[in-house]
């Protein structure tokens, strides 16, 4: 699969150097983009039209590169950041699957909730530190 995700990477570049029309999109106006997207997903999961959903689910993932490449030339996140973000909270949020451990759905769903509450708590106390920087 490397293969393939290098070469979406490669096409979704190709795509911002020669297409005018990228280049000129916003994160909020090519947000409307994906979200059309993933409305004719939900519609092709809903009608179980395999072929369909193959399709939006490749149409999904070309707009969800696409977007995180418009953040990273206009909000300045560089965008190996976010593949480290999910995986760093995803290692928070369900470290047991990188222990290689099996947990029960309750226990999961506890752990899961229980990460939730820290990072909000960590967001709120962050904010607070930096607003008392000012």
């Amino acid at each position: 699969m490397d293969k393939e995700i290098n070469a979406l990477l490669d096409a979704v570049d190709k795509n911002f150097k020669n297409c005018n029309w990228i280049k000129e999109q916003s994160p909020d106006s090519y947000l409307a983009e994906l979200e059309d997207e993933v409305r004719e997903l939900r519609e092709a999961i809903k009608n179980k039209d395999t072929e369909n959903i193959k399709e939006e689910l490749g149409d999904v993932l070309w707009d969800v590169i696409s977007l995180i490449k418009i953040i990273e030339r206009d909000e300045k996140i560089a965008a190996k950041e976010i593949p480290k973000a999910v995986v760093d909270k995803f290692k928070r949020r369900k470290p047991y699957i990188f222990e290689g451990k099996s947990v029960s759905i309750e226990e999961a769903s506890k752990i899961w909730q229980k990460a939730k509450e820290e990072e909000k708590l960590n967001k709120t106390k962050k904010r607070a530190k930096e607003e008392n920087a000012r």
